[in-house]
């Protein structure tokens, strides 16, 4: 095993988040051949996405209080294990019916990544020190929604859509066998009461009564919004409405993530002089700038893919900047509690995320412009910086 504090156990978390975008980003590509191969309109195709969100932000209340109570070394590969079974089985799926349970349980194992990662970095790292590591982890994090659609797009090209699952098999089985060959158990004390229905109840409501804790949370929780809506819309834009081929909508999606990575680089080397209140700030304006952007470029008519694509990379510059801040500020009076910590940020960024993103995506898919995905993206990149305005952490 490497030490738990190693580059190397960096790079592994890196990998450990990027299941989650891995998983939603490149059946993107697909979904409009799946819908065409299994009959299925488009709005309910968008269920392969919305299904495995519901079940990866549902089953971290649970696998974060699992990890503080019998390790991080268990839920990791107990869920890695069950989330390769479920991709190679996706594959053998013969209709939308049967694909959805499927993809909800993927979901629910895929969420032992994350929760996990972010508990270790709260195990070994405190202070500056976990300011800069999980920005590390999140910049690395950025690779795998630009990596993800553009192997989803030559997948769609030249093979069925089967093969986007197979690929997330694979994927699995190279995650498991690096959990069990490098990474060592972290956590340092077991709690026994920590998966206790009271103690578990009794944790959570300490958390969601922490102003500290929320002030940093709600900012993360409502930009998944615009990114959830801009997941749903921009297929069906870019491909759909606008005529690009497959792999450009994979072209198109690695320049938005190109600003996320940017986003989080800069923290990397910046958070150093600042408080995370400071780079919460910072990442809000940033995402505010770029929204009223699209919004602008919307209003005025303008149907080109930039119109949507660059002002939604400088949207996610801003989140690269502010989010691995939002989890280090957010988890930094819980770190005795890391696992349960992780779990409820984890549940309101992408449960909250999703229900906003989910309301914007309605709207903007009636769109035959580009102004409603722009509108609906725009409202979520103002809500941040609207929101720690008015609800500052104590002594930020």
């Amino acid at each position: 095993m490497l030490r738990k504090d190693s580059l190397a156990v960096i790079i592994l978390l890196t990998g450990l988040t990027g299941i989650t975008p891995l998983s939603i980003d490149m059946p993107l590509a697909g979904l409009p051949p799946l819908a065409a191969a299994f009959g299925e309109p488009e709005a309910r195709v968008q269920l392969v996405v919305g299904v495995f969100l519901a079940g990866f932000a549902l089953a971290q209340l649970v696998l974060g209080p699992v990890s503080d109570r019998f390790g991080r070394r268990p839920v990791l590969l107990s869920g890695l294990a069950v989330y390769t079974i479920v991709g190679f089985a996706c594959m053998f799926a013969e209709s939308l019916d049967v694909l959805l349970p499927l993809r909800f349980i993927q979901g629910v194992a895929a969420c032992a990544g994350p929760v996990v990662a972010r508990a270790v970095v709260a195990d070994v790292y405190e202070g500056k020190a976990a300011q800069r590591a999980m920005s590390i982890v999140t910049a690395g994090m950025g690779l795998a929604p630009i990596v993800a659609p553009m192997i989803g797009g030559v997948l769609m090209t030249w093979f069925e859509w089967t093969s986007v699952f197979l690929t997330l098999g694979l994927t699995g089985v190279l995650l498991l066998s690096m959990v069990q060959v490098l990474l060592g158990e972290t956590l340092s004390q077991r709690d026994p009461n920590a998966f206790r229905l009271r103690g578990i109840l009794r944790n959570y409501r300490d958390m969601l009564g922490n102003r500290t804790f929320m002030s940093f949370a709600l900012p993360s929780m409502l930009s998944g919004g615009a990114l959830f809506a801009f997941i749903a819309a921009a297929p069906f834009v870019l491909i759909g409405q606008l005529g690009h081929a497959p792999v450009m909508f994979g072209v198109f999606f690695a320049m938005v993530m190109v600003g996320f990575i940017s986003g989080a680089t800069l923290s990397a080397r910046i958070s150093q002089r600042r408080t995370p209140a400071q780079m919460v700030r910072l990442g809000n304006n940033v995402m505010a700038v770029g929204g009223v952007l699209m919004l602008g470029a919307g209003l005025s008519g303008v149907e080109h893919a930039m119109a949507l694509v660059l002002p939604m990379a400088l949207v996610m510059m801003g989140t690269g900047l502010m989010r691995p801040n939002s989890i280090t500020g957010a988890m930094a009076n819980f770190r005795d509690r890391a696992g349960a910590a992780s779990a409820l940020l984890g549940f309101l960024q992408m449960g909250g995320g999703v229900l906003a993103g989910a309301a914007g995506a309605i709207f903007a898919l009636q769109a035959v412009t580009l102004a409603p995905t722009a509108f609906a993206i725009t409202g979520f990149a103002l809500l941040p910086a609207l929101v720690f305005w008015l609800y500052p952490p104590r002594l930020a």
